[in-house]
Order: C-alpha cells, then structure tokens, then sequence
C-alpha cells in the first residue's frame, strides 16, 4: 500500500454553531450533497445539518431548515446510503433491550425501527448484546456500496463488526475484533467508537481510548494504517500537538481528501488532511 498522510489542518465547536443544543456529538455523515456534515447527540433526538466552507474543511453554520427530529434519544452512529436513506443508532432502546437502527426515508419522511434482537443471527451474538449499558452497544454504522451492505462497529466488551443486509432483515457476518491479532494495539486500551467507509474493502474507525484512527481493511480484517490524533494547541512558539479526547465518529471526504473527526469532550469538530 502506498504512504499515506494525516495532517491536522483545523478545530471548530460545534456547540457554539447549534446554539448550545449539542452538547455531546457522537456520529459524523457527510451529507449527500457533499457540502455539508450531519451529527447526532446522546442527549438530544435532533440531526444537526451543518453547513461548510467553501473549501469543504470546516463547518460555518447551522441549517435550521432541514435538521430533523427524529423522536429517539440515545443517538450514536449517523450514515447515508445513496442520498436516500439515513441510519441511526440508538446504542440503548429500552423497548427492544438491544441496540437499533433507525431507518429514515428522506423522501417520505417516515422512520422505521429495526432492533438487532428482530435480526436474523441476532442469537450468535445476543449474549454479548444483552444488558448493553454493561456489555456496550453499537457507535458506528456506516454504508457500504462496494458489497451493498451495512457495518455497525459494537463498542468494546468485547469490539465486534457487525455486517447488516441492506433491509436490515440479517446479521450477514459478526467479527470480533482482536486488537492486537488485528494490529490495532499491542498493549492499552482500544475501544471502537466511530466508522465510516473508505472505498472498496476499507474503512475508517477511531477509538476514544486509543486516541487513534485506523484504516482497516474489513475483509483481511487488519489494519493497514494507524494515525495518533492530535491538534494544535497554542500559537507562535508556544504551540504543541495535544491528543484529541473522547473521539466519537468520523467521516470520510474522498472528493476533498479530508477527514472529520468528531469529539464529545467539548464538542468539537477536527479536519485532517489525507494524503
């Protein structure tokens, strides 16, 4: 594989675009305009449209007029597939005593719920899923249109992969994730917080823990890239790479070589250049 780059270009808060209504960002999409970035909150029901520069790096300001409201809290993972179809996690739904997608048709409007514990293969790994605020549900979810399917990323306790049938009907294939097997540590802690689809077999997924984000090939199952991520804090002499905290989803510009990455910690927003 080729070298590849991450240079940390800027930070913005996302609290102070949204008026102080998201306050723990933890999903990043790209809209399917590529103009814009979509994020969700843990304690709001709301999907944040956020407008960017003319550049593409850096969020400006909040469309009021096409936010959504879906009406569940607990928000996690974000993801489009083909500017048609949102998915959404909410890593802890009561009502199904798992984690959810839920489905959101752009064109009508209407959300539909699909429980993993309702998914064909959920049995395999429902003893990992059960009483999920100790095991950790799903974060992540992103779209992938080289093989028409979805992947979920499962928190940690342990870190699974999860593949979704396009109608959300079956588990296609549940991975666990060996960090050190996998080449994501070889000692610390690694947690799978957020994921989005790189092209063809590879995606990209940051740890909150590991401060990191990796680029992973899902079929190999290995990682064929880790980047430590940091910001400039400081100006002049003075300034130095801090590590980012609390790294809680992440999306991928491929028109723009850029990589957003989103933290609950102050919800901010970091872009990286890839290269």
């Amino acid at each position: 594989m080729e070298a590849l780059t991450l240079t940390y270009l800027r930070r913005q808060c996302l609290r102070d675009l949204t008026g102080g209504a998201l306050r723990e960002p933890s999903g990043l999409a790209l809209g399917p305009d590529g103009r814009s970035l979509w994020t969700v909150g843990d304690g709001t029901s709301r999907l944040f449209r956020l407008l960017l520069d003319e550049r593409g790096d850096t969020p400006v300001r909040l469309d009021t007029t096409t936010s959504l409201d879906l009406g569940y809290v607990g928000l996690e993972g974000i993801a489009f597939k083909e500017g048609r179809t949102l998915a959404v996690i909410q890593e802890h739904d009561a009502s199904a005593g798992t984690s959810t997608v839920l489905e959101h048709t752009l064109a009508t409007g209407r959300t539909a719920r699909h429980p993993l514990s309702g998914m064909r293969g959920y049995e395999a790994l429902a003893g990992d899923l059960r009483g999920s605020k100790a095991n950790k549900g799903l974060e992540g979810i992103t779209w992938d249109s080289t093989r028409r399917r979805w992947l979920a990323l499962k928190e940690g306790k342990p870190g699974m992969l999860l593949a979704i049938s396009e109608d959300f009907r079956s588990l296609t294939r549940i991975c666990e994730l060996d960090k050190r097997a996998m080449g994501f540590a070889e000692k610390g802690a690694v947690d799978y917080s957020g994921m989005d689809h790189a092209g063809g077999d590879q995606v990209w997924i940051v740890s909150d823990k590991a401060r990191a984000a990796f680029l992973f090939d899902v079929q190999a199952l290995r990682v064929l890239r880790r980047f430590p991520l940091t910001w400039r804090k400081g100006s002049g002499e003075r300034d130095r790479f801090v590590p980012v905290k609390k790294a809680e989803g992440v999306v991928y510009d491929a028109a723009r070589a850029r990589l957003h990455v989103v933290s609950d910690e102050h919800a901010e927003i970091y872009t990286y250049a890839v290269g």
